[in-house]
């Protein structure tokens, strides 16, 4: 493939993707995501909300590393986000392993 050229790796999340549990997976894996109007930009991609689209800068092995890191982290923020609010205390114990206690117990 030619230098000059740049390939992109296509995910499609939904239109109903939570978007600032999707900018707060990002940043736990290390990106620096900006919110717009229309979606999220950030070093390697951008998720665009009309279309529940996240493209990626890049393909490959590197594009399905990349892809499965931001899947993890947004389940990661989904689980944890459910867990509080059904009233379940969350502590991380890894990047991606939680321990859940529920109430005061």
């Amino acid at each position: 493939m030619p230098c000059w050229t740049t390939t992109q790796t296509q995910i499609t999340l939904g239109v109903k993707t939570d978007v600032a549990l999707l900018t707060a997976a990002l940043k736990a894996i290390g990106q620096t995501p900006t919110p717009s109007a229309s979606g999220i930009y950030f070093s390697q991609g951008r998720y665009t909300k009309a279309t529940g689209e996240l493209t990626l800068n890049t393909s490959g092995a590197w594009g399905d590393e990349l892809s499965g890191q931001i899947k993890r982290a947004y389940g990661a923020q989904v689980a944890q986000r459910t867990a509080i609010r059904a009233g379940w205390q969350v502590k991380a114990v890894t990047p991606f392993k939680f321990e859940l206690t529920k109430g005061g117990v």
